[in-house]
């Protein structure tokens, strides 16, 4: 027997949920690739992108998300493709 509407949202949400903290994950991880490739300090991509000190630790550890603007503008920094920077699987660097 399927699951009832209301259980079918439960588990929506709940697959939603993973696959977004899988992203975020992916993408902290991915940003301290591509930082360290290049020898960068957390305190140099902030200057670069005039973030306030200690937002590139928080995006590497997952405890934040970037918003689109951003996002767009770690890609362009590092010379790679969103899908790339999110971890998306099978994505080419650009």
């Amino acid at each position: 027997m399927g699951l009832s509407h209301r259980g079918r949202d439960r588990y929506n949400d709940r697959t939603h949920c993973r696959a977004v903290l899988l992203m975020v994950h992916r993408f902290g991880s991915r940003l301290k690739e591509l930082r360290l490739e290049r020898g960068w300090r957390q305190k140099e991509v902030e200057a670069m992108l005039s973030l306030r000190p200690g937002a590139v630790s928080q995006y590497e550890r997952g405890r934040r998300e970037p918003g689109f603007d951003l996002l767009l503008a770690f890609a362009d920094l590092f010379g790679v493709s969103v899908d790339y920077l999110l971890g998306r699987p099978g994505a080419a660097r650009r």
